[in-house]
């Protein structure tokens, strides 16, 4: 037999226990203003419960990962431009057009081994929004995507589309979706399936010979991927 269960307390109740409608009615219909949880880093808003739940999740004051994946500090969401001008290898936040081409060298080492690198990324503006073209391999993939400089609820208003085309080969890979938010850790792109993936093997067939940065070259980064957002 299921015996009831007992409260360690001796106290008298429900399993499951009885919710107390009348009081979560109260407390729903009470013209309190709670403070936003981000009010120890500097938001003083004060809202109802409905509409702090909505600010929250655009609160300037609010902790984000850095969109740059070889850091992905957590910082606060206004002080986004300083902590990526602290490090010269962060994009630059400047007001930029969005550039058409992102060109990635690579060397043979990187194309045949397995393991983890990060390229450089790519910020501009566009209708007063910050975004970002990422690149990175993991394990035997690269991965692009690109992330806004908002919550998701204006990232759900914004799509991509990114192209990598080898026209002597006949190759090619294209891929259109919806943008990241800035709150989205790196890992949390991958769960969400919103990039571009190419194994080591298309990559051989989409690599071009680096004709573009003679320096790069010279360092044995001798190919190119172009790809067109």
């Amino acid at each position: 037999l299921d015996l009831p269960k007992k409260c360690p307390q001796r106290c008298q109740y429900d399993a499951p226990p009885t919710r107390l409608r009348i009081n979560e009615d109260m407390i729903s219909k009470a013209k309190l203003k709670p403070s936003c949880q981000n009010a120890g880093r500097g938001c003083q808003l004060e809202l109802s419960s409905e509409l702090l739940t909505e600010h929250e999740v655009e609160c300037h004051f609010r902790l984000i990962p850095c969109p740059e994946t070889d850091c992905q500090k957590m910082v606060v969401f206004s002080q986004l431009g300083p902590h990526c001008r602290e490090s010269d290898e962060h994009c630059d936040l400047k007001n930029i057009s969005r550039p058409v081409k992102h060109l990635i060298f690579l060397t043979n080492m990187e194309i045949i081994e397995i393991g983890d690198a990060f390229y450089e990324n790519k910020f501009w503006i566009e209708e007063g929004f910050g975004f970002w073209r990422i690149v990175v391999k993991k394990g035997n993939y690269w991965h692009t995507w690109v992330t806004i400089q908002a919550g998701p609820r204006v990232a759900a208003e914004w799509e991509y589309s990114v192209r990598v085309e080898n026209k002597k080969t006949g190759v090619s890979a294209e891929v259109t979706g919806p943008v990241a938010p800035v709150d989205w850790t790196a890992e949390q792109v991958f769960r969400s399936g919103c990039f571009l993936a190419l194994s080591s093997a298309t990559i051989r067939r989409l690599k071009e010979k680096n004709t573009s940065n003679a320096e790069f070259a010279a360092e044995g980064n001798q190919w190119q991927l172009p790809l067109v957002y």
